[in-house]
């Protein structure tokens, strides 16, 4: 699990996480510069980015071309890391055919950036989208 503390003054996104004061487990005061806390599995992260990703026009969908027991044996689809305070995320993805790729990549780019810094009210970091494939 990835735990972020955000100061009051943010807006903590619509993410779900658990407010408490400071790590005690009870509520925190919503005084100015309380400390709230957001606790956030990767995987989570990792859902937001995909449902950014497959929102976008000329993605066919997130995840490896090619036979289905490569993209098994290659690992998962979307990694998300926190380094640094930051967000950094990974993902694959199939585009549809007559995409124009580095077009589809800065839409999905900027897609999961606004996710996930609306919803989290995190920084990201870096997004590497990898074009796996071309279908219909």
């Amino acid at each position: 699990m990835t735990t972020f503390e955000r100061s009051d003054r943010d807006r903590m996104g619509g993410a779900g996480g658990q407010a408490t004061a400071g790590g005690t487990g009870r509520p925190a005061a919503a005084g100015e510069g309380a400390v709230r806390m957001l606790t956030v599995r990767r995987r989570v992260i990792g859902a937001m980015a995909r449902a950014a990703a497959e929102s976008q026009p000329g993605v066919l969908r997130v995840g490896r071309g090619g036979a289905a027991f490569w993209a098994w044996l290659a690992g998962p689809a979307v990694t998300a890391r926190l380094r640094g305070g930051r967000v950094h995320v990974r993902l694959f993805v199939v585009a549809r055919s007559g995409e124009p790729l580095g077009v589809l990549a800065s839409r999905v780019r900027r897609s999961i950036a606004e996710t996930i810094e609306r919803q989290l009210g995190l920084e990201l970091g870096e997004v590497t989208i990898l074009v796996d494939g071309v279908g219909d």
